[in-house]
């Protein structure tokens, strides 16, 4: 294959990702690699790697060729600009919530020890993803999350030896741990009518009854079927699915029970 064709394939390959472009419902950041020596280069080769510590994480056979210890450190910070677009389609009112991006942490480690002239021990040491949101008091979507924090941090012990002069085997696993919290308002102030209960709609009698039980008088449980129809072969319009999505809370059965 010629180098023109090549080209152009390329170009019509761009072109048609272009062409299928369209806005996102939801987004977010993942970083495949962090403080590695090629990171610039979008994690190009990665698999090939062996000059340096990051190998314990990418690669982890190619650390007997690492010559004694090695340790690779990187921390920076993550700043995300998050904007909502409200629009005729959303249910609820509210204002688009300003800027809801947030401070997250991306820290990057390697290290590679030389146990042996044939075996190497690595750990790896990465948060790559997270979460920082915090939308203003007025968001739209405000019943649905206030505020979010979410901060990941991953272990990679790995280990290799040196079979031959040509040929090395390695090893890993990885342990990942998740940092969460949110916080969502539960105030009712849609509309003036409401009292101070918050509002709970149920999809079946008995989910109503525990929510009674649970709720006693701060809970205004509403069945929105009609009484002589039951709610198993019952069909919400759409006015009482505009209902649904202003409740306080929605209780329902799993596995497409209602």
């Amino acid at each position: 294959m010629s180098r023109q064709t090549i080209y152009l394939v390329l170009v019509v390959a761009l072109i048609g990702q272009l062409a299928w472009v369209s806005p996102a419902a939801a987004g977010g950041l993942y970083v495949a690699e962090f403080a590695t020596s090629d990171m610039g280069a979008a994690g190009s080769g990665s698999l090939a790697r062996g000059g340096d510590a990051a190998s314990a994480f990418a690669n982890p056979a190619t650390m007997t060729r690492l010559d004694s210890h090695q340790l690779q450190m990187g921390m920076a910070p993550g700043v995300s600009v998050v904007k909502f677009d409200q629009d005729s389609d959303t249910p609820v009112p509210g204002g688009n919530g300003g800027d809801q991006g947030g401070f997250i942490p991306l820290i990057g480690s390697s290290y590679v020890h030389k146990v042996s002239d044939r075996i190497r021990a690595g750990l790896g040491l990465f948060s790559i993803s997270g979460a920082a949101l915090s939308p203003g008091g007025s968001w739209a979507g405000r019943r649905q999350v206030t505020d979010i924090q979410l901060f990941s941090l991953s272990f990679v012990p790995t280990a290799a030896y040196q079979v031959t002069d040509w040929l090395s085997v390695g090893l890993g696993t990885t342990a990942l741990m998740l940092a969460a919290c949110s916080e969502t308002a539960i105030s009712p102030e849609f509309t003036d009518d409401r009292d101070e209960r918050l509002v709970v709609y149920a999809v079946n009698y008995p989910l109503a009854w525990l929510a009674e039980r649970i709720g006693g008088e701060f809970v205004a449980v509403v069945l929105p079927w009609p009484a002589d129809v039951d709610p198993a072969f019952w069909s919400p319009d759409a006015e009482t699915v505009a209902a649904y999505q202003r409740a306080d809370l929605i209780i329902l059965n799993g596995g497409g029970i209602r």
